[in-house]
């Protein structure tokens, strides 16, 4: 087991001698660039307190195992500018899942039955092969994500929430009760975005963005946004700035002015409009 876990830190960090932390118990921590190692599946539901924390640049493997976090608690919390969470693995019944400060990486992760599934500060989060459901927000930052082959959907608030640029490929964000992918920019080739918008005063739209972007082999159907003044209507792509699309099916888009927030009408990028 031991040589076993030193050529996984050889292999996946490429770098020098490494301290590798076997994480057995709820409310350890991972030191500044070390590396954990969860050992066995951990029930934190009765510790109302971070599960897991992680130092400076400290990795977290789940090893294949999972965590449960208390309903008020945070199940990995990075407190820092940089870490990384890496799977396979599943955590569920926190308040929230994974927390960074700053610059986060998630890959290979299961999320589920939470508050909040990922959610990161100023920087960038990378997430690759995760997939957070039942939750009230799937993926948040307010920074930039690059995503590859992510899927948050059944949420009742947002799928994916990024303040900044969106930059993706293979996504998946479906019957949340807000949007199912709202940002600032875009680039996202591979978007399946249906039914979402389905509860009342959270927005709504299969892609909502504040400018616009380019989205490219993209399916974005059954969707509908709320308004405060026009009720709920229709809407696949919802954006101030004109989209670009290429290979993309969807029914209804709107036009938001810039200015004022106004909707002026459609773009005339979707079968409907």
């Amino acid at each position: 087991m031991r040589q076993i876990r030193w050529a996984v830190v050889s292999v996946l960090l490429c770098a020098g001698p490494v301290a590798a932390v076997d994480i057995t118990t709820c409310g350890e921590a991972v030191p500044n660039y070390d590396v954990g190692i969860l050992q066995a599946d951990l029930d934190c539901s009765l510790d109302p307190v971070v599960a897991i924390s992680l130092g400076e640049r400290a990795t977290l493997f789940l090893n294949g195992h999972s965590i449960i976090a208390a309903p008020t608690a945070t199940a990995v919390a990075c407190n820092v500018r940089r870490c990384k969470v890496l799977g396979p693995g599943d955590i569920s019944g926190g308040h929230v899942g994974i927390y960074a400060d700053r610059n986060l990486e998630v890959r290979d992760v299961t999320l589920h039955d939470l508050a909040y599934g990922v959610y990161s500060g100023v920087g960038k989060m990378i997430a690759a092969n995760v997939t957070v459901t039942n939750a009230f927000g799937g993926l948040h930052t307010a920074g930039r994500m690059d995503a590859v082959n992510v899927n948050s959907s059944g949420n009742t608030g947002s799928g994916i929430s990024v303040i900044k640029t969106l930059r993706g490929n293979t996504i998946t964000a479906s019957d949340n009760g807000g949007p199912g992918v709202a940002c600032k920019r875009f680039q996202i080739d591979g978007l399946v975005a249906l039914n979402n918008g389905q509860i009342p005063n959270r927005q709504g739209a299969g892609l909502l963005s504040s400018r616009g972007g380019t989205l490219s082999n993209a399916t974005l159907t059954g969707n509908q946004y709320s308004d405060p003044f026009l009720g709920a209507f229709a809407v696949d792509v919802l954006s101030h700035g004109r989209p670009r699309v290429s290979n993309t099916t969807c029914d209804h888009s709107v036009r938001r002015d810039k200015r004022d927030g106004h909707i002026v009408g459609p773009w005339g990028i979707c079968a409907s409009d």
